[in-house]
């Protein structure tokens, strides 16, 4: 079975190079290998992967494939900032509510401050009255 239907000559893999040739990758079982020659027969030239990186796959090197690790953990990154911007979000929250909650307890102390103020003067001023009207007796 030909990797490529039709891939027996140059032009054919010129054609499929210029995209008019479909790739079927497919047909080829080793993921690692599959992965490699997907690389190296991307359509952009940018996006085709280089010789270094070629000879560092883990196909032709052995091992794991470090271009293939990091397109595999990319989606594991991903979502790993995503989150934590979550939790930024959560604890800039929960700073907020922790912030209005003491200034709420403050504000309550000092009314209850200054009504014990007010208390302790009015009772001051009703004594003094007393002590007045007694005085005038």
């Amino acid at each position: 079975m030909a990797l490529f239907a039709g891939a027996k000559e140059g032009a054919h893999f010129g054609a499929m190079a210029g995209g008019a040739l479909p790739v079927e990758l497919a047909a080829i079982r080793l993921p690692s290998l599959r992965h490699l020659v997907a690389k190296l027969v991307r359509l952009e030239p940018t996006e085709r992967c280089s010789l270094e990186a070629t000879a560092h796959h883990a196909y032709l090197a052995g091992g794991l494939d470090t271009v293939e690790l990091s397109e595999s953990f990319q989606g594991l990154q991903t979502r790993q900032e995503a989150m934590q911007h979550e939790m930024a979000k959560i604890e800039a929250e929960l700073l907020r509510r922790d912030k209005l909650r003491a200034e709420e307890e403050e504000r309550a102390r000092r009314y209850a401050d200054q009504k014990q103020r007010r208390d302790v003067m009015a009772s001051g001023a009703r004594q003094a009255v007393f002590t007045a009207a007694s005085k005038t007796r």
